[in-house]
């Protein structure tokens, strides 16, 4: 069921084929232990509570649970600092021969995990120097701890903005009026990155047609492929203005040329695509905009999507118009009592006598249930994953990562994503 769900968002968000091999399998791995963790953790919790005389509806036995928490942890860090770190370099390295573009991401990574080990050991001297902790057991816990503070610190902000956000934004997306201006703000947005990333990639373009004619062997061939991966350099072609001198023209340069290259296509298809996005979701709101206030009874959708063949259109009507804004409010009120519930339990957790928790005592009054006790676990586990998730996959970091549905999110933002769900797993 899990690796179904993964395969499908990988599906959905890109297009696995026309990626090389490595890429889909180790961001299906980096999904799927993240996933699959809201179904193990209660199915440890019913197997490691329950007797011989009431088992619970999956049960695990405890050496095999030993087995699958080490190699989830395990797997997780090697991937987490690793694996993905050095994929992500190497798929984004604009050289073309394998070894170097191995070396390159070799060496980045390396770098990056210097800076990173000097900075979390001054962290590390400053808190033992202002503890005074002396003990090897100390050291230890306290390394322990700022190894798991970063990724605790993350799963707190993604978790707690989910939490207040997926109903809020559920409530709110029930009125058309609230949707379409909201679309319209982003449209202004989306538009504007539109054009400046078309912009860019001129100037990119402009920059590879000048070079056709001016460099000879390796390099001659690689300008070619510069030029059929960026097709706003076709109108330059003959160009005889290059920007930089010929002989600074080297393999340094044509990678980093290469990666501006790729960066700037990405760009323009990510937003040439979220534009279109826009346009057909605006539409479908004006079309049930107008229906609704229509003495018809009618909706009549006039983008051929998926939406236009489910229903007849006076059933559309009345399961757009109608159905589906009140399906929202309450769906958001439900959700929202469920946050309330889970941020209630997390701060009396340590309350025990008596127990406040509202999940706590769910628990124990489903006990010894244990399959019902399960079901309960994941069906708690799977919201806070939701919450966490989709924050963190709605997320465009610095406008270099984003995950862009109907197959054009680049391989660097899956890799990323897959990297940090590991990370919060």
């Amino acid at each position: 069921l899990v690796g179904c769900l993964v395969a499908g968002l990988l599906s959905f968000y890109s297009r696995p084929r026309s990626l090389p091999a490595y890429v889909p399998a180790a961001v299906f791995i980096g999904w799927f232990i993240p996933f699959s963790v809201v179904l193990l953790f209660p199915f440890d919790l019913a197997s490691t509570s329950s007797t011989k005389n009431q088992r619970p509806l999956f049960f695990i036995p405890e050496n095999v649970l030993v087995v699958v928490w080490r190699t989830t942890w395990w797997t997780c860090a090697v991937f987490t600092w690793f694996v993905f770190p050095n994929m992500q370099n190497y798929v984004d390295s604009g050289h073309r021969a394998p070894w170097k573009r191995l070396k390159s991401a070799l060496l980045t990574n390396l770098r990056n995990q210097i800076i990173g080990l000097v900075i979390s050991s001054s962290v590390l001297v400053y808190i033992l120097a202002s503890t005074k902790v002396s003990s090897a057991a100390a050291i230890k816990s306290t390394i322990i701890a700022l190894a798991n503070s970063w990724g605790l610190v993350i799963v707190i902000m993604l978790m707690g903005h989910g939490l207040v956000n997926i109903p809020r934004r559920l409530w709110y997306s029930a009125s058309r009026q609230y949707q379409l201006r909201d679309l319209e703000r982003r449209a202004v947005i989306v538009w504007d990155a539109k054009e400046e990333a078309s912009e860019t990639l001129a100037e990119v373009g402009a920059e590879v047609s000048a070079l056709e004619h001016k460099v000879f062997g390796e390099h001659k061939a690689w300008v070619k492929e510069l030029i059929a991966m960026c097709p706003s350099a076709q109108e330059h072609r003959g160009s005889n203005r290059s920007p930089i001198p010929l002989d600074r023209v080297d393999d340094e340069y044509l990678a980093s040329l290469t990666r501006r290259v790729r960066s700037a296509a990405r760009k323009k298809e990510r937003y040439t695509s979220e534009w279109g996005s826009l346009i057909r979701v605006a539409t479908f709101i004006q079309d049930v905009m107008d229906a609704g206030t229509s003495s018809k009874g009618e909706l009549v959708i006039r983008f051929n999507t998926a939406r236009s063949g489910l229903f007849s259109p006076r059933a559309a009507y009345h399961f757009y118009v109608n159905v589906v804004p009140l399906a929202k409010r309450v769906t958001a009120v439900l959700l929202g009592m469920l946050s309330a519930i889970i941020v209630f339990s997390e701060i009396f957790i340590n309350a025990k006598h008596p127990l406040i928790s509202i999940v706590g005592i769910v628990v124990r009054g489903a006990g010894p249930k244990w399959a019902l006790v399960e079901l309960i676990s994941v069906a708690i586990l799977t919201y806070m994953a939701v919450c966490t998730y989709t924050t963190l996959l709605r997320l465009q970091v610095f406008n270099l990562f984003a995950l862009v549905p109907n197959h054009h999110t680049d391989p660097p933002s899956l890799i990323f994503f897959a990297s940090y769900l590991c990370r919060l797993t």
